[in-house]
């Protein structure tokens, strides 16, 4: 399960703690948690972003920088926030194919992404063109309409809900994480 948090929530001092209890509370393994934020909510002048995400993180909570290459990219964001997953933002995949363009910036963030060992998720994946364009540079998760669309949750939960058993939400293995 993912869940977006936002700027405000990350700054919060007991975010993480409080996040930490709903889900023992909820008995949510935190293996199977995830947060999303996007890069300007990871840019906030905060301490307490950092310090909530590292506890989260350390807890076993994945943590997803959502939206990437739309809001103030930094580099040095990248590596301070260790981040697990890198979600491209659709803007950049409707680029792919359809423009004709060879899409750089996405063939640039799969190569960055892969570097820093991060997840790699493609947002807005429409086309099978699309699709295959990103496994070919190693993109191999994907989200959009290709996919599926919104679904009732009845029918998601029938259709495409299945828990492997000792595995994450994201691979089929646990990731082997750096070292702190």
């Amino acid at each position: 399960m993912a869940v977006n948090a936002s700027s405000r929530e990350l700054m919060t001092p007991d975010y993480a703690d409080r996040a930490i209890a709903l889900c023992a509370a909820a008995g949510l393994d935190l293996a199977n948690l995830g947060i999303e934020a996007t890069e300007t909510d990871f840019g906030t002048a905060s301490d307490n972003v950092a310090m909530n995400t590292e506890k989260l993180r350390a807890a076993g909570v994945v943590i997803s920088m959502d939206d990437f290459g739309t809001g103030f990219s930094s580099l040095e964001r990248l590596t301070r926030m260790r981040l697990d997953i890198m979600k491209i933002d659709r803007g950049f995949i409707s680029t792919i194919v359809s423009s004709g363009d060879d899409a750089p910036i996405v063939d640039l963030a799969i190569k960055l992404g892969t570097a820093m060992s991060l997840g790699i998720i493609a947002e807005g994946v429409e086309t099978q063109e699309q699709a295959d364009w990103l496994v070919v540079r190693g993109c191999f998760l994907a989200q959009g309409y290709l996919y599926a669309r919104p679904l009732p949750l009845a029918e998601f939960l029938s259709d495409w809900v299945y828990v492997e058993p000792e595995s994450t939400w994201w691979f089929p293995t646990s990731p082997v994480r750096p070292a702190a």
